[in-house]
């Protein structure tokens, strides 16, 4: 009963389980030139949104750059049936350092 209540009240307040986010960077994983700086999801009603930063090589042309985003929607729409809206965007150099850093703190390496 704990675990059906939780997961109302996590859907109510616009929450997603862990699973969603584990489920975003599976399918970027698919895309192996795209980094997931930060990843977010919402459910609004019955839609899953879902709002995620990626970095790139920083020599990419803006072209294949635009090309990497639309393969991670393509793979984020195969793999969650519930999406209803990703906005996939480029993050900035400077915001893909602090995730390495931050990374590199929470795992010791």
């Amino acid at each position: 009963v704990w675990q059906s209540a939780r997961s109302v009240l996590t859907r109510m307040l616009d929450g997603v389980e862990p699973d969603v986010i584990g489920d975003i960077h599976h399918a970027a994983a698919h895309v192996p030139a795209a980094r997931i700086v930060e990843a977010k999801a919402r459910w609004v009603g019955h839609r899953l949104h879902a709002d995620i930063a990626i970095a790139v090589e920083d020599s990419l042309p803006v072209c294949e750059a635009k090309k990497i985003t639309a393969a991670l929607e393509h793979q984020l729409f195969e793999h969650m049936p519930a999406l209803a809206a990703a906005n996939v965007r480029l993050a900035n150099a400077d915001a893909d350092r602090r995730h390495e850093h931050a990374h590199r703190e929470h795992h010791g390496h």
